[in-house]
């Protein structure tokens, strides 16, 4: 088999390896002419270890320097090859056109990205945009609502305040009197001295119900807030404006009318019959709907609760209407400042969008930089020289059964020695 293309069994069932060595920058004058006696390439290495170790005695001493320039010539004549140099370079191009493609593939995504973190700040300065819009109306408002639409009444703040003040008065004579009215009704043991009027304001109705028990006085508290509850409800009922809140009003207005009516009614009964058992008149009849209906104090009763009642709620309808109407303009103000804090709310959700998107694009300018390095690396390797390290071992270990084939025929033949010699020199490879 030729000298440098011999190749055996093994070589061929051998995974092929390449390892990137520079050639060396001049040969020794021996191994240019070992190169010149083999151009007809007709000898293998074995046959050549075997011709060299003939030329040396099988001297050990010389067999490292043998195996060195066996070795140099090698990879010389691969140097020489420029179908195995190109095949090999080949196959590094390739890896840098598949490296340079990924590096674009990233340099793609990041623009995406990019993109995406522009789009991400259009919109935030878009919805600056808004609030910038809204504020501007905001202080248009200020200063002329009734060009943006918006009519003020500027008496109705004024009415708020004076319907407020009343119904503050109002709301004070009705607890009075609607607690008087109650204890009276379910506590107070009349004497002949009371007349009506102190039945309605007991200054010490309030204090008279402590003394009784805890829960007279919590009764005598609470009642007013019935009445003050069912103004109220007469005030919702109203802004319906349909039927059914007109019916609705109606009866409110019924049932207050008939608990006044009850209540002024027992308190009567109790001063009449009072009067009846202390009268020594014979004739007196007993108290009835009809007698209360004639008596003064009934209707003083009724009128000084049910006639305020009606008087409170026509006062609360009208003071909301004003508020209603002096509010318009501060609850336009509202609407523009929750729309504003919305606006801003999603401008600051933006921001860990755009922070994910900054923390991808690190991530590929640490990829594309590895990948820029291995470029370079692999570049450099272009104009360096390539050896099958296979092949070379391959080839070493001929000449070496070349050279052990000569000394086991030499009137010494001790293997061992040249064995481990060329086994540190082979592991070195």
């Amino acid at each position: 088999m030729a000298f440098n293309l011999f190749k055996t069994n093994k070589q061929q069932e051998a995974q092929t390896s390449q390892e990137q060595q520079e050639t060396p920058s001049s040969l020794s004058p021996h191994l240019h002419k070992i190169a010149e006696e083999n151009k007809d390439n007709s000898i293998t290495y074995e046959e050549h270890g075997y011709r060299i170790a003939g030329q040396c005695i099988g001297d050990l001493n010389a067999l490292e320097t043998a195996l060195n320039t066996a070795t140099l010539e090698i990879k010389f004549r691969q140097s020489k090859d420029q179908a195995y140099q190109a095949k090999c370079k080949h196959g590094i191009e390739g890896e840098i056109k598949l490296l340079e493609q990924q590096k674009q593939n990233l340099t793609d995504l990041k623009e995406k990205h990019n993109s995406n973190i522009e789009d991400f700040k259009q919109k935030q300065e878009n919805l600056k945009t808004d609030i910038a819009k809204l504020r501007d109306e905001a202080n248009r408002l200020k200063k002329n609502p009734e060009e943006l639409g918006v009519d003020v009444d500027k008496s109705s703040r004024l009415s708020v305040i004076i319907g407020t003040t009343i119904l503050t008065f109002l709301t004070l004579y009705l607890f009075t009197f609607y607690s008087s009215a109650a204890y009276s009704a379910f506590f107070k043991v009349f004497s002949i001295e009371d007349g009506a009027i102190a039945s309605i304001f007991d200054p010490s109705a309030l204090s008279s119900a402590y003394n009784d028990g805890v829960s007279e006085l919590v009764l005598i508290l609470l009642i007013p807030f019935v009445f003050l509850g069912l103004g109220f409800i007469l005030h919702l009922s109203q802004k319906k404006k349909t039927i059914k809140g007109y019916v609705t009003a109606g009866t409110l207005i019924l049932v207050t009318f008939l608990f006044d009516a009850i209540l002024a009614y027992d308190i009567t009964k109790k001063l009449y019959e009072l009067n009846r058992s202390n009268s020594f008149s014979t004739d007196m009849p007993e108290y009835s709907v009809n007698i209360a209906a004639s008596d003064v104090n009934f209707w003083i009763i009724i009128f000084s609760g049910f006639l305020v009642y009606i008087i409170w709620g026509l006062i609360f309808d009208y003071t909301m209407e004003a508020h209603a109407e002096s509010d318009k303009l501060t609850y336009r103000l509202k609407i523009i400042r929750d729309n504003i804090r919305e606006i801003e709310t999603k401008i600051e959700t933006i921001y860990p969008s755009i922070e994910i998107e900054k923390n991808a694009i690190r991530e590929i300018d640490s990829q594309i930089a590895d990948l820029l390095l291995k470029i370079t690396e692999k570049e450099a390797r272009l104009d360096h020289t390539w050896h099958d390290t296979i092949y070379l071992k391959q080839e070493v270990y001929n000449f070496f059964q070349g050279w052990l084939r000569y000394i086991k025929g030499s009137p010494r033949p001790n293997t061992q020695p040249h064995q481990d010699k060329f086994n540190e020199f082979y592991n070195k490879l």
